[in-house]
């Protein structure tokens, strides 16, 4: 049922591309959750940009609210997310993905629930079926953290500290303060 609303979000999306007014009351009705969860499934980002046209970023999410992204929707992201945390996993590794995977979900909450930090976006990328992002990241181990920044898209920062929430945590909180002090 997802994939059907997303073709035809996007078929009303190619229609109604040069009619602004009527792309903002089709974004108003498109649907945000579903009855088995009551959290949004997907994150929408409708932009206008100068050429007038729309374009709809549509991301589909976990049941946390963490991003789903893969080769395509990478990109996106990065340029739609002012601060964007990404693990870098593989759905085949059964032990360092699996053993990092409660505590990074553990750190979205944290984050997601601190004021100051709540524009900070959490997001998972599989490199089993995403390898063009890994080869261009160079990404050479998993599961791999990396901070993405709207503002300097080709100066990501990489996480290299103990894999646990506390101190992921506290990375994040001083990454961000350091940011917010230089201006980012």
């Amino acid at each position: 049922m997802k994939k059907l609303l997303i073709f035809l979000g996007f078929l009303a999306i190619i229609a109604l591309a040069d009619e602004p007014t009527n792309m903002t009351a089709f974004l108003d009705l498109f649907p945000y959750t579903n009855d088995t969860n009551p959290g949004p499934d997907y994150i929408i980002n409708k932009t206008f940009p100068a050429n007038n046209t729309w374009e709809l970023h549509v991301y589909p999410t976990q049941e946390d609210g963490v991003l789903i992204l893969n080769d395509t929707s990478f990109d996106w992201a990065r340029s739609d997310f002012k601060y964007m945390i990404v693990n870098f996993w593989h759905s085949n590794c059964t032990t360092w993905c699996r053993a990092f995977e409660p505590y990074y979900f553990e750190a979205h909450e944290i984050i997601k629930n601190n004021a100051s930090l709540s524009n900070v976006h959490f997001a998972q990328l599989d490199m089993q079926y995403n390898t063009v992002i890994q080869e261009r990241l160079n990404i050479t181990h998993h599961p791999q953290q990396i901070l993405f920044l709207k503002k300097l898209p080709n100066q990501p920062i990489w996480y290299y500290g103990t894999k646990n929430c506390k101190d992921f945590v506290a990375w994040i909180e001083h990454m961000m303060d350091y940011l917010h002090s230089k201006g980012y």
